[in-house]
């Protein structure tokens, strides 16, 4: 597995100057970024999802919950139309999708844990006919992006 170390080293700079360009900080010369960033393509690097998320205190995934298992969806033209649109979005923002079904006759879904659990920096709800209000409690008060 490539490193920064690896970049660095092969485009002739330091760690740190890697590791502002991953992190897109603007205190690097032009030049420079382009070095880098052509030396990242050609060695084939790619940040680690945890070192990403533990420098930026975030995970660039979004959830979708739906009540609706992995059956139905396939065969709903709605529902493929409104992922399809989550994923256009996500994509262009370079985030990815966490898609969990679960059935609205368990009364013990948490559907906070992928918040808890640090997974997930946003959700978008389809399909529930009715969120608990413990949930809608929570998510106010802790201020969770959620639609």
């Amino acid at each position: 597995m490539v490193t920064q170390k690896d970049v660095a080293k092969y485009a002739g700079v330091s760690f740190i100057t890697v590791s502002r360009v991953v992190n897109k900080e603007p205190n690097v010369k032009e030049e420079t970024r382009k070095k880098v960033e052509q030396a990242i393509k050609e060695i084939g690097y790619f940040p680690g999802f945890a070192g990403k998320a533990l420098n930026s205190g975030r995970c660039n995934t979004i959830a979708i919950l739906t009540p609706i298992n992995f059956n139905v969806v396939s065969r709903s033209e709605y529902l493929l139309g409104v992922i399809s649109g989550i994923q256009d979005v996500c994509r262009k923002n370079e985030a990815d999708i966490l898609l969990i079904p679960f059935s609205e006759d368990d009364k013990n879904f948490d559907f906070l844990r992928p918040f808890r659990q640090r997974k997930i920096d946003g959700s978008i709800f389809v399909g529930l006919k009715q969120m608990p209000t413990n949930v809608i409690e929570e998510i106010k008060l802790r201020k969770l992006p959620c639609v």
